[in-house]
């Protein structure tokens, strides 16, 4: 019997809802509910078929009657079977379907026996053997459809099987009483056939119940897993932009937003690196704002702040004019580098030039100051070289750089110098 195949293949989607209990008689309903679809359909037709052969030899209306009842007990069953598939699974329906279909068994068990006192024949001993075969034939598959309950198979069993050995004992025909006989002895061997189809049944039906619940256990912790690992991945997120920001504010001046001095330092040397490989020249620029010390003793810390700020943001506009390429930083107090890769001295003095006349324009008011603009300038000292060797250079850079600032400062400040004017 393929009790397992069937039964694997009726589990439905609602058993996540049930206990360990209620998923092993979801199985043992499921199992019954599609073996007994089938069986039903054919027992309908097979009522007909002794119909046809019996309706020579018996009442058309004891024939009608028993047709009638019978048809209606198998109705009756199918349109329990249907509203069960749509009713929810709980643990207090499964058990009283299982009721159901155990007084409905023997309901049809009484509807096959009425067959000997409506329709069985008195002068046909072939149509009286073929309903007792077929008496015996439907006790014996309904045993076999409703093995997965204990007891529906046999309620069937003693309703079908012993009014119709009481009635066979009762008639003076030996044959009958050979009859009866045989049917007693169907009969137990029926009860120890149902009592080994449910111990079988019930061992493969529990199995699949608990396959069914370590199923739904896996389900389970895989959406676990899944939540823990989508929380997993948004901590990963948060944790990236966190070191992001940490990097960002490590790397940042946290008065302008530039590049700190570290930073500034660890990017030239990734420029000049690059300049090298490809061999083109890089240029540094680096500039003070003039007589800034007697600017904040004169208009204070405050004021002092909001310069470096928007001298700051036309720095951070000539970097972002070459977004990929320029550096720009806050290297100490009031002075700031622009680190200028793939950059040849003609543009980098262009550039100078450019942003020295950018910060005046910033119109910063300055008068109290002994210089020779009202408004706070700024000394720009420039240096161009094509790396070749190693790092070291770029120090030299720097330093030609610085000598090139302190000679903008000696001609007067408010200038722009390259150290190639120095020579």
């Amino acid at each position: 019997m393929p009790h397992s195949s069937v039964v694997a293949s009726s589990v439905v989607a609602d058993s996540e809802n049930l206990t360990d209990e209620g998923l092993v008689s979801k199985a043992r309903n499921d199992f019954v509910s599609v073996s007994q679809l089938s069986a039903i359909r054919v027992v309908l037709l097979y009522i007909g078929v002794i119909a046809a052969v019996l309706y020579q030899s018996v009442a058309t209306a004891q024939l009608v009657l028993w047709v009638f009842i019978c048809a209606v007990s198998y109705l009756l069953r199918l349109f329990v079977f249907s509203v069960y598939r749509k009713e929810p699974g709980s643990v207090q329906a499964l058990r009283r379907w299982q009721n159901l279909t155990t007084t409905l068994a023997a309901l049809s068990g009484l509807c096959w026996s009425s067959a000997l006192f409506l329709v069985f024949p008195a002068d046909s001993p072939s149509h009286q053997l073929l309903l007792i075969f077929s008496l015996v034939v439907i006790a014996g598959a309904t045993v076999v459809t409703l093995s997965a309950y204990r007891w529906a198979g046999i309620s069937f069993s003693f309703t079908a099987l012993l009014p119709a050995i009481a009635k066979l004992s009762l008639s003076d025909s030996e044959l009958h009483h050979q009859l009866a006989l045989l049917l007693a002895l169907l009969f137990v061997v029926l009860l120890v056939a149902a009592h080994y189809l449910w111990t079988f049944s019930d061992r493969i039906i529990s199995l699949n119940g608990k396959s069914q619940l370590t199923i739904r256990q896996l389900r389970q912790e895989n959406r676990d897993l899944a939540k823990l690992n989508a929380d997993l991945n948004d901590h990963k997120r948060a944790l990236r932009r966190d070191n992001d920001s940490l990097q960002k504010l490590a790397a940042s001046d946290a008065l302008t937003g530039l590049n700190n001095r570290r930073a500034c330092e660890n990017e030239a040397q990734i420029k000049w690196q690059r300049c090298r490989d490809s061999g083109e020249a890089m240029s540094l620029m680096l500039i003070d704002l003039d007589f800034f010390r007697q600017y904040n003793e004169v208009y204070g810390s405050q004021a002092g702040d909001k310069a470096l700020v928007a001298v700051s943001s036309v720095i951070a506009e000539l970097g972002a004019a070459y977004t990929q390429r320029f550096c720009c930083s806050r290297y100490s107090g009031d002075q700031f580098v622009v680190v200028m890769p793939y950059t040849d001295a003609l543009r980098s003095r262009e550039l100078a030039g450019e942003l020295r006349d950018s910060i005046r324009a910033l119109r910063i008011p300055a008068t109290e100051l002994l210089q020779v603009s009202p408004w706070l300038s700024a000394s720009i000292g420039v240096a161009t070289a094509t790396p070749e060797g190693d790092i070291r250079e770029l120090t030299a850079l720097f330093a030609r750089a610085e000598k090139a600032l302190k000679s903008a400062k000696r001609d007067g400040r408010n200038s722009a110098r390259h150290v190639c004017e120095l020579y």
